[in-house]
């Protein structure tokens, strides 16, 4: 069983991750190592809405961004595909430096298409009206990006645990979720 990683709802946060050219689908959100001399560049997020304390995750325009906290929970439970690019939070008052722009590595094509829901577009699913995993093609993968719709983050069941301590994490069984939220 698997379930879809994403933001919790009630985060009202605004920020984007000041990238130039990223378009609409970042290196890092298309589940690529960034080369050496790309990722060691430091991502500025600019962050909009003024809290007394970030969560552990939240979305940009441009992907997700996670703290320190986050970064070792995964290590912490085995996680290690993904990687994160040191990010400094430039909010209203304050810079912050212990966030990361989160890129997951590893796509993994595993789209159930005779149960799934979805609309296409040019061929490529543009919205998911119901979600059908083939588990047998995840090969135990604990953590990866699903490559049909590259934007959805899906974690193991077993490892959902590492998420548990952490703020802004939400995870949703993936059998029958749809992507009506985000839109």
């Amino acid at each position: 069983m698997h379930y879809v990683l994403e933001p919790a709802p009630e985060l009202d946060l605004v920020a984007g991750i000041e990238e130039p050219d990223a378009g609409l689908l970042p290196k890092y959100m298309q589940g690529v190592k960034l080369p050496p001399d790309e990722a060691a560049t430091v991502k500025r997020v600019v962050v909009e809405t003024p809290m007394d304390e970030y969560p552990d995750h939240f979305m940009t325009l441009h992907g997700p961004v996670v703290s320190r906290r986050f970064i070792e929970a995964l290590s912490r439970n085995g996680i290690d595909n993904f990687d994160g690019y040191h990010a400094r939070l430039i909010c209203p008052n304050i810079e912050i430096e212990s966030y990361f722009v989160w890129n997951v590595v590893g796509r993994i094509a595993c789209i159930d298409h005779g149960r799934a829901e979805y609309t296409t577009y040019k061929e490529k699913i543009a919205r998911i009206q119901s979600l059908a995993i083939d588990e047998s093609r995840t090969h135990g993968a604990k953590l990866f990006r699903l490559d049909e719709a590259p934007a959805v983050l899906l974690v193991a069941h077993d490892v959902r645990k590492a998420f548990a301590s952490l703020t802004g994490v939400v995870l949703t069984e993936a059998e029958g979720w749809s992507d009506d939220h985000w839109f």
